[in-house]
């Protein structure tokens, strides 16, 4: 793996986050950890990162939201 990507969510209601990276359209679902600080999400890829990927939020109420707002 070439590039890490990470992050954290303020919302615990997200189930599962996916990262998709537009230079190879290559769609990742991420790992998310839980920590004493929050949840942090991280995904490796084979292509350097240098701008914030596309992503889709998965919600535990089956909600699906695009983008990171």
């Amino acid at each position: 793996m070439d590039d890490f990507a990470y992050g954290a969510f303020l919302v615990g209601e997200i189930l599962k986050f996916k990262v998709i990276f537009s230079i190879t359209s290559i769609i990742l679902f991420v790992s998310i950890l839980s920590a004493s600080k929050g949840r942090i999400w991280y995904s490796f890829s084979n292509t350097p990162v240098n701008y914030d990927p596309g992503v889709t939020r998965l919600y535990k109420d089956g909600k699906v939201k695009s983008g990171w707002y």
